[in-house]
């Protein structure tokens, strides 16, 4: 033991490891043996107990010592006043989505200097890392985490800290497509087209593309592609059967979502209508016409304008940009006639001529025309801050007066133009009072006429907010706060959800002004957990975010009771279910533990959180045990669900009688297989064997046939009469003795006709009695049991069985086989169905199982149905397995030639109960981040070399062990060792050959010292002692003189 200096209301420890796991500790203070609390705790871990005594007072500042047989150790605890008190305190856990920030905050009684840590190394100020300090709230940034950055971070002020664990979490989230997507593409005909769609999505959803209601398949020439943020359809030298609507569908196991996108050629634009006349001049007309009715997919750039004179053959073109629909053409001879065309042009280049005009005249008219709207103005809604035109036609003669009215009063403006009988306003940028009724009044000496829109300026709503925000994990207790901000025209009306529903809980605030509405909570509870959506609508549409809140917390107790099964001399089996509420987050294991009378409570094993029951091994005949089960998850561990008292039996009963029904199945005329259930009661020990016993119906006699061993409960029976009913009684047996016999209620008489479940041809004849020469009628069935089932394999998470056909295959070929679990405890109230195979199967290996206890069933089956299965015998795995604890220290590193170091490590104290596989060992640069693998060794060695480093480098090394669960938590060099020059080392050593092992090879190699000799290069024939330096502790030695004959070569 160690002395600790600790601040008041912090948690002191004092640990110990002991040589064996159940040795009596027994700890005291100041000579007064301890009474365990809430305040005083002691945790047993195999070989290692530790002392925890919870928010430190001044009054427990002692001598703490413990006591094993005649040792003794002991400490001081001293506790000292804090420099300054938390006013908030670190969370136990902090809990972020993958590629978020993690934000540490305290708050403290005075401004006073804070050291950040992560575990023991000081934070500083970097591109990673951010510290703020705002006065008495300090704060640290952890940017964009990832799985690297999980660790402990730690505030120490003064003599006092509050720590941390941060844990990154991949949060799945349902696809959200970026609605900056283009929903539209205009290519032209054999170009490349590269449709891209960016969204965001945990995991990567899967992607399926359709066109016109089509799959799109990949081919040559059309290539659907994904990653995690984009998914892409190129189309090269597109066609016009590529055209169309596209719907891309991103699908994930969280949700899904889609969009549609519109892919057109672009082509040249249709012809426009005839030009028609509008005013006619001595040397001028102004004419006018209609767009084409398609512009090609691309914007009309230009009309192209032609006329030509009665008599001549030649067409002369205009000579002007002509971008409207109107155009004056001068300079043409009086009395002279002319025909017009026109032609639209956009991207692609020109479209169809239009159909040509009529002759027209040039000369003044003679007849005056009232005003006629040729082409009216339409309404329109724009957006803020947009450019919008409003535009008329007005024909008439002469030509009219024009009028602008906005809301039904004139109104003059600099951009309001009358040219070549076209009337047009602009608005170059619209604003919340641009939305008017206009109208455009057309007069002259003949009459008038009008034309009126509505121009109404509307804005989606829009709403930013912090988007590292919008899904959160926060503890029990905290405060939950986000603010938004919305735009839109009219103003948008906001209003909350809380999982779709109004929110009417008075502490969650919502405080809406302006443009910003803000939600908060400020104390958070379990309940918050929710989806909070905000929604803004107006006029012109709606938009919506949804928030995601997690509020953390520990999981709440195991529900009870505990429930005993199968007490035995030396263990017993625990059942209880899972907690209520799991805090919010997944559970991670359960842990039990167990308390004998007088003794302390100790660790029993941490077993897996799917897992509702263990059996409890090596335990003391006829001793009382009392048992807990603690849930845990990320932010910590529940309270303890306690059990009664059971004490473990000393002696045992004869079993119960089998129950039935009795099920028959596999029936021949001769033979048929039976199948009953287990005792309610096997009299505290297992069932060793079943005793069938058979008698004629009409006899008295009971006749012994046969018996199964252990938990077999089918049987099949042979060589009877046919037609014959006979009777069956069936007595269960155990260490102890032989229960009372079940017996069958209904006699059962082989060859009897089977009820018909499937009208075929066979059965009609069946029914009917006849049975034509030509045919042979065979009854079909189910198969009968297959036969042999055995198990030939067990590891701590897997079983294999084997077995054979069955006897009978019904009259009908097998088409597979069925095979069922059930564990002994626990859930092991139902069968579940493991797998379907084929009928040429004949085993199979059931991995990843989770309690420790099972029984298996096999079925064949055929197109008539399922045999009556046969059972395994019980299997109980190798064991619980987890994970091994770390290789031991010292981990020992030493430099043996240039750029080479050799490393030796301890064996783990545990293998987490299965073989070691092997060692990991993983090295990285102490100015890099990246560890890397570097070799594998078998686990019978414990050094490797490592070769390559560079010199005046500094390396950090790392030791797993691995069994078949996996990797431990590895053993870590507490510093850096630095690669020194060749030239300054003491000693040059040879480095071993490499072995064919299996080692990696391409960085390092394991030296298998052990087993191989190591060759001292370059000695000297008469040299005749050679010292050895820093050689390894721990280990043993072997050395021989190799003595350099080249002659005996040559």
């Amino acid at each position: 033991m160690q002395d600790v200096t600790i601040a008041r209301g912090e948690r002191a420890i004092f640990e110990i490891e002991l040589t064996k796991g159940d040795a009596l500790v027994r700890w005291f203070k100041d000579g007064q043996e301890l009474q365990f609390s809430e305040h005083v705790q002691l945790s047993i871990d195999g070989k290692r107990q530790r002392l925890k005594i919870y928010d430190t007072e001044p009054e427990d500042a002692g001598v703490y010592s413990c006591e094993v047989g005649q040792q003794k150790s002991s400490a001081k605890l001293i506790v000292e006043e804090p420099g300054v008190d938390f006013i908030t305190r670190l969370p136990d856990v902090t809990l972020v989505p993958l590629n978020a920030d993690a934000v540490f905050v305290i708050e403290i009684s005075r401004d006073v200097p804070v050291t950040w840590m992560r575990k023991s190394e000081v934070i500083k100020e970097s591109s990673k890392y951010s510290i703020v300090d705002e006065g008495t709230v300090k704060k640290l940034i952890v940017k964009k985490c990832t799985t690297k950055d999980i660790s402990e971070y730690t505030a120490a002020v003064t003599n006092v800290k509050t720590s941390s664990k941060l844990r990154v979490e991949v949060i799945e989230v349902a696809p959200k497509i970026s609605p900056d997507t283009p929903k539209k593409y205009k290519v032209r005909k054999g170009e490349d087209l590269e449709i891209v769609v960016k969204f965001t999505a945990t995991p990567k959803p899967n992607d399926e593309w359709t066109v016109n209601g089509h799959v799109v398949t990949k081919s040559k020439r059309v290539v659907p592609s994904i990653d995690e943020e984009s998914a892409i359809l190129t189309i090269r030298k597109i066609q016009e059967e590529d055209v169309g609507d596209y719907i891309l569908k991103l699908m994930n196991n969280v949700g899904e979502a889609s969009i549609e996108i519109n892919v057109v050629i672009v082509q040249v634009p249709s012809a426009p209508g005839a030009p028609e006349p509008l005013e006619i001049t001595e040397n001028s007309v102004t004419l006018h016409w209609k767009k084409p009715d398609s512009n090609g997919n691309s914007p009309i750039v230009e009309y192209i304008l032609e006329h030509q004179e009665k008599t001549e053959t030649t067409w002369t073109k205009v000579v002007e940009t002509i971008k409207e629909t109107t155009h004056k053409v001068t300079k043409l001879t009086t009395n002279k006639e002319y025909t017009f065309r026109v032609t639209a042009a956009n991207e692609a280049g020109p479209g169809e001529t239009s159909p040509t005009s009529p002759y027209i005249k040039i000369t003044k008219p003679l007849v005056a025309e009232p005003p006629i709207i040729l082409e009216p103005l339409k309404s329109v809604v724009v957006g803020l801050g947009e450019t919008v035109s409003l535009t008329c036609v007005i024909g008439g003669i002469p030509a009219p007066e024009i009028t602008w009215l906005r809301n039904g009063e004139i109104f003059e403006d600099i951009s309001i133009t009358y040219e070549n009988r076209v009337s047009k306003y602009t608005i170059t940028r619209t604003t919340e009072t641009s939305s008017a009724s206009f109208t455009v009044k057309a007069k002259n000496d003949i009459g008038t006429a009008e034309t009126t829109c509505e121009l109404k300026v509307q804005e989606l709503p829009k709403i930013t907010y912090d988007e590292t925000l919008a899904s959160q994990n926060l503890p029990v207790n905290g405060q939950w706060k986000i603010e938004i901000q919305m735009s839109g025209f009219p103003k948008p009306e906001v209003t909350w959800l809380k999982n779709n529903k109004k929110i009417v809980d008075n502490r969650v605030s919502i405080e809406t002004v302006e443009n910003t509405s803000t939600i908060s909570i400020s104390s958070l509870s379990r309940e918050d957990s929710a989806t909070y959506t905000v929604k803004a609508v107006n006029e012109a549409g709606s938009s919506s975010v949804e928030l995601h809140l997690r509020v953390i917390d520990k999981p709440s107790k195991p529900q009870g009771p505990v429930v005993f099964k199968e007490i035995r001399q030396d263990r017993v089996t625990i059942e209880w279910r899972p907690p209520e509420d799991d805090g919010g987050i997944e559970l991670e294991k359960y842990t039990i533990e167990k308390y004998e009378p007088g003794k302390t409570w100790t660790k029993v094993v941490d077993i897996d959180k799917e897992v509702e029951s263990f059996c409890v091994h090596k335990l003391q005949q006829n001793a009382e045990y009392k048992f807990r089960i603690i849930a845990r998850n990320a932010v910590g561990a529940s309270e303890p669900l306690e059990s009664e008292t059971v004490k473990m039996r000393t002696s045992f009963e004869p079993p119960g009688p089998p129950r039935g029904p009795l099920e028959v199945s596999g029936m021949t005329k001769t033979s048929f297989t039976i199948k009953w259930q287990p005792p309610e009661n096997d009299g505290g020990t297992p069932i060793t064997e079943y005793i069938i016993e058979i008698k004629e119906e009409s006899k008295k006699a009971w006749q012994k046939i046969g018996s199964t061993k252990h938990e077999t409960t089918q049987f099949g029976v042979s060589n009877l009469k046919t037609d014959v009913p006979y009777n069956f009684r069936i007595t269960a047996k155990n260490s102890v003795g032989t229960g009372p016999p079940y017996v069958a209620e209904e006699p059962i008489a082989p060859g009897r006709r089977i009820k018909i479940t499937k009208m075929t041809e066979s059965t009609m004849y069946a029914l009917l009695g006849i049975f034509p020469p030509t045919k042979i009628i065979i009854s079909k069935t189910p198969p009968s049991s297959p036969q042999h089932v055995q198990v030939i394999n067990v590891t701590s998470k897997s079983v294999t069985l084997s077995w054979s056909p069955p006897a009978s295959n019904g009259g009908t070929e097998l088409t597979g086989y069925i095979i069922e679990k059930r564990p002994l405890i626990g859930k092991g109230a139902r069968w579940t169905k493991v797998v379907t195979l084929d009928a040429t199967t004949l085993q199979y290996c059931i991995e990843n199982l989770k309690e420790s206890e099972f029984i298996f069933r096999i079925f064949a089956e055929n197109n008539m149905g399922l045999s009556l299965p046969t059972n395994s015998e019980p299997v109980t795995l190798m064991t619980h397995a987890n994970v091994p604890s770390p290789p031991t220290a010292p981990l020992e590193i030493r430099q043996i030639a240039a750029n080479t170091v050799v490393i030796s490590w301890g064996r783990p104290e545990s293998d987490g109960g299965a073989p070691l596989e092997s060692y990991k060992i993983a090295i990285r640069d102490a100015k890099k981040t990246m560890w890397m693998e570097v070799g594998r060794v078998n686990a019978d060695t414990q050094k490797l070399n490592i070769r390559d480093l560079q010199e005046n480098h500094m390396y950090l090394i790392r030791i797993f062990a691995k069994n078949e669960v996996g990797l431990s938590d590895p053993l870590e060099s507490d510093e850096p060792v630095k690669i020194i020059p060749v030239s300054e080392l003491a000693v040059v050593e040879p480095i071993a050959e490499m072995t064919e092992k299996g080692e990696t090879a391409s960085v390092s190699f394991s030296t298998e010292n052990t087993s191989s000799w190591l060759r001292e290069h370059n000695m000297d024939a008469d040299i005749h002692s050679y010292a050895r330096a820093r050689l390894l502790r721990q280990d043993e030695y072997f050395f021989r003189i190799w003595h350099y004959a080249k002659k005996l070569f040559e």
